[in-house]
Parts: structure tokens; C-alpha cells; sequence
């Protein structure tokens, strides 16, 4: 297994946010270290379409950046898939393997702890599979309130979209789960014959308390992450 971080540099609603700083170095750099601390990787891959962050990456022993990605997949149009359909396989070749722990640039506050808990739970799953097919992903709770959700219909009114629920004791309701946007771990070649990460099946948790599963887009996440950041390393 290799880890994967998909590192573009044009990044439009934060600014090179890859690479921004945080507590004086890249915000990738954190990731890499976090990830050099995980047992089970073979090594780092670094796919980006920039040689400013190549060169960054490239300072550590046990990460692989190779060629810089194909500019037609390093665009705001491209998806998940894409890198796991067009770029992965080059990184697969590299490493000779198919399995991959994917994660983001900005997943600072992903310490190697969890990494682990994610490799541990994948290689059960395959040792207990010989085609297995599926993914490990890291979730965050959110409330149960959903499940309560309702729609506005076209004539202005709404309607509830589970109305068995409404018959329920709040405290009956499920817990809920939502994609924390850290990392999931796959077999690449499983995944390309599906549309979606999440038809791999079965899916298995990785639990990330709140203020570890801070997913980067807008400014108002940065600064959730580098206060998280800095809480966690008591210098708050």
C-alpha cells in the first residue's frame, strides 16, 4: 500500500492552500510527516501540476512526485475519479501495488493514529476477501437532526422526507455520519469500475472527532483547522 496526496497548486478560493503555511511550514509537510509515522506504506505519492510544491515534496526520502500531473486533470473541473481513473495507475506502477490510502494536502490534524486505524481495518477486510472490494473512510458525527429534515414543495409548502421518524423519540434516531474529507483507502483498480468511491462496498469507519475532520475549502475552514492546529499542540 502508498499513501496518495493529490497537491494542485491553483487553488481559487484559498490561494495555494496546499502549501499555506501553518505553525511556520507547508500544510502539506504536516501530512507527509504524519504519514512517515504510519506503519504499512511503502511510500508517499505526491501528484501535482506545480514544481514549487514538487520541490518541496521532493526534500523528503520516501516521497515520489514522478512527472508533473496532466494539466487537463489538474483544473476546478476535475474530480475524485478522475485522479483515480487518469493518474493513479502511474503511481501503481511505481509502487507495484493496487492498494492506496488517498488523502488531502490540508489533513494536518490527521495524526498517523488514525492513518493506522485505517490501513489496520482494510487489511482485515482483504485478508478476510480475496476480491475484496472495499473502502475504509474517514467519518465525523453529526446530528441526527436530518432525519427530521423537510422539503419545500413546488407549491411553497413543505413536506418531511421521512415522515415514519416523526413517531420516533428523538433519542430513537440513528446516529448519523458524513465523509470528513481525510482520507479513504482502496484498492485503485476495484475502484476504477465504479462511478463513485462510495459504491465500493462494504464501507468501513474510521471515526475523526470534530475538530480533527476539518475538510479545507473556504477561509472560514482554514481557520478552523489552524485553531484546532494549535489547541491540539496546547499552545492556546
Amino acid at each position: 500500500m502508498f499513501a496518495y496526496i493529490p497537491a494542485r497548486i491553483g487553488s481559487t478560493r484559498i490561494k495555494k492552500k496546499n502549501i499555506r503555511l501553518l505553525d511556520g511550514k507547508p500544510v502539506i509537510c504536516h501530512v507527509i510527516e504524519n504519514l512517515l509515522n504510519t506503519s504499512g506504506l511503502q511510500g508517499i505519492a505526491i501528484s501535482t501540476d506545480s514544481q514549487e510544491i514538487k520541490d518541496i515534496a521532493d526534500k523528503y526520502t520516501g516521497v515520489t512526485t514522478l512527472s508533473l500531473r496532466n494539466k487537463k486533470i489538474s483544473n476546478n473541473s476535475s474530480n475524485f475519479m478522475d485522479l483515480v481513473k487518469q493518474d493513479l495507475p502511474r503511481f501503481q506502477q511505481h509502487f507495484s501495488s493496487d492498494d492506496v490510502l488517498f488523502t488531502l494536502a490540508t489533513s494536518a490534524l490527521i495524526s498517523s493514529h488514525y492513518f493506522q486505524q485505517g490501513i489496520d481495518s482494510f487489511t482485515k477486510q482483504s485478508t478476510a476477501s480475496e476480491n475484496s472490494s472495499s473502502l475504509v473512510m474517514s467519518v465525523r458525527e453529526i446530528g441526527s437532526e436530518a432525519l427530521l429534515g423537510m422539503i419545500q414543495t413546488t407549491d411553497g409548502s413543505i413536506s418531511p422526507l421521512f415522515p415514519n421518524n416523526f413517531n420516533l423519540p428523538t433519542a430513537d434516531l440513528p446516529k448519523l455520519f458524513t465523509d470528513a474529507g481525510g482520507f479513504y483507502i482502496f484498492n485503485a483498480d476495484q475502484a476504477r469500475q465504479y462511478k463513485m468511491l462510495i459504491d465500493l462496498k462494504p464501507i468501513q469507519p474510521v471515526f475523526l472527532p470534530d475538530n480533527i475532520g476539518v475538510d479545507v475549502d473556504i477561509e472560514e475552514d482554514w481557520q478552523k483547522l489552524t485553531d484546532s492546529y494549535f489547541k491540539t499542540k496546547g499552545l492556546v
